[in-house]
């Protein structure tokens, strides 16, 4: 404990001039405002999701959470996120007799989805109305004969589940709006790949305009025509795109579109961590990428992530985690350059119509620039341990994730840069989610290594916007000079002000 307790530094300092001086303390980590906390040994994984009845009509932002789901060793605990946290696990229908493995909500909040080691189950409410079993060939006819298959990850994009197996191999739960349903395919594409699948995730690219359609080599095509068919209407809002993103267990990364899966990137080696991504189509990089396989035989992506947060001018980042501890960081933006078409064209033979025609679906102008972000795990990570990035949306009015772990760290998305927090009071922490109720305003829950499940708000008086959580005590005055005086824990600080010299 004296190792973290070491990095819990705080700096008091003088700062501004006049009336706009101030004494800003600064933080080295984060320390969240307990509300309370609960012993709970041996957690997993928790989840908060929502429930959209007929009836709702707040807004997405400001919608409380209605179950918080506890993933337990052998177990799962429900527990219903009202004015109290009160248990209700042997009155709901989720699978409560082993552990869960992740858990979100489909169809625009109106069924919560909970994925476990052998199946899933739709839930609307408390209710479950479906339940998946997954079996190693996922066909209803010869389901009988299949043996079971166990879930090693998921990731959930409205309405899809994607479903990363233990051997490797991936599934796809497809949802039908009409029906709140869900059905289990496995694309063509991966029913005879040899390679494994090391990560996997799904990333739902909304808004009015899709930010990745802007980087296909035929977007101008359509750029003046679909503004005005789909502008002004509220379903312009509700358009979005889905994409895969894969890695194999040799660094090779690819994006796919969904359910499609017409693959529209690839990057050779991810696991290098170069400093630019470009897609490989096309490119003769053979001998580049045969010496970079031989060194990443041990190294391999065990988590990907991909989100766009909310900004007008807001692009998608792309975040990998190594089995190493290494944390990669990529911003995309789109290149508008002239010299990859005239490149490109010279690998198609003329008169090769439908080559060009497949070609232009890609994302050619698609680039991911490295960011270089101030973490390291220090810990060697399982290929199946648990999920460690979590992304948040609103927590005490920021957005970026959190990467949990022996050194737990925020990364908030300020102005499209990242400024990097870790959060040290508490030792490692086993797993974190959003929590929004009546109690908590946009606050967070996490487990400690320690057994300990807290509930907690970011404190309002720093400022997160900085290299340090900063809060700033206005004075009023000039301050001049500070020091501590720790038998007493006060700091005295000599201040002067203006004063008016009597005539």
């Amino acid at each position: 404990s004296t190792i973290f307790l070491s990095f819990n530094y705080r700096e008091v300092c003088c700062s501004g001039h006049g009336k706009n001086g101030s004494l800003s303390v600064l933080q080295q980590s984060i320390r969240p405002d307990l509300i309370t906390e609960v012993e709970l040994p041996s957690c997993r994984g928790i989840w908060t999701v929502y429930y959209k009845s007929s009836r709702a009509h707040t807004t997405e932002d400001n919608e409380y959470h209605a179950y918080l789901i506890i993933s337990l060793e052998g177990r799962t605990m429900v527990l219903e996120t009202g004015d109290d946290l009160g248990e209700v696990t042997e009155t709901v229908d989720y699978y409560v007799q082993g552990a869960t493995i992740a858990a979100g909500n489909l169809f625009g909040r109106r069924r919560v989805i909970q994925v476990y080691t052998t199946g899933a189950r739709v839930l609307d409410g408390s209710f479950m109305t479906q339940e998946l079993n997954f079996t190693a060939h996922s066909s209803e006819s010869s389901s009988s004969s299949s043996e079971p298959l166990g879930v090693a990850s998921a990731s959930i994009a409205d309405p899809y589940v994607l479903l990363k197996m233990v051997d490797g191999t991936i599934q796809l739960l497809v949802g039908d709006h009409s029906t709140c349903a869900l059905s289990i395919s496995v694309p063509s594409i991966f029913t005879s790949l040899s390679e494994k699948i090391s990560a996997c995730t799904l990333y739902r690219d909304r808004g009015p305009e899709p930010w990745l359609r802007k980087t296909r080599s035929d977007a101008w095509l359509s750029s003046g025509i679909a503004e005005p068919v789909d502008g002004g209407g509220s379903s312009s809002q509700e358009q979005s795109d889905i994409y895969c993103i894969i890695c194999y267990e040799s660094g090779k990364l690819e994006i796919f579109e969904v359910p499609s899966f017409r693959c529209v990137f690839s990057v050779e080696s991810f696991l290098s961590g170069e400093a630019l991504l470009v897609d490989a189509k096309g490119r003769q990089d053979d001998t580049k990428v045969s010496l970079k396989k031989e060194a990443a035989d041990s190294i391999r992506v065990v988590e990907l992530a991909m989100h766009r947060w909310s900004g007008q001018f807001s692009r998608p980042f792309l975040f990998g985690l190594l089995n190493d501890g290494t944390f990669l960081c990529y911003h995309a933006y789109c290149y508008e350059g002239l010299e990859s078409n005239v490149k490109d064209n010279s690998f198609s033979p003329a008169g090769s119509v439908d080559l060009a025609s497949a070609s232009d679906s890609r994302l050619k102008n698609l680039r991911f620039r490295r960011i270089s972000v101030d973490i390291t795990l220090r810990e060697d990570i399982s290929s199946l341990a648990r999920p460690r990035i979590t992304i948040f949306n609103n927590v005490g009015g920021y957005e970026g994730l959190f990467l949990s772990g022996t050194r737990p760290v925020w990364v908030m998305v300020c102005r499209q840069r990242f400024r990097v927090h870790p959060q040290l009071c508490d030792g490692p922490i086993e797993a974190f989610t959003v929590l929004h109720n009546v109690n908590c305003c946009h606050g967070l829950i996490y487990v400690t290594s320690q057994g300990f499940l807290k509930i907690c708000q970011l404190p309002e008086a720093y400022n997160y916007d900085n290299y340090w959580p900063v809060q700033k005590i206005p004075l009023h005055g000039t301050p001049h000079q500070v020091t501590y005086y720790a038998e007493q824990s006060l700091y005295p600080l000599i201040v002067s002000v203006p004063v008016v010299r009597p005539l």
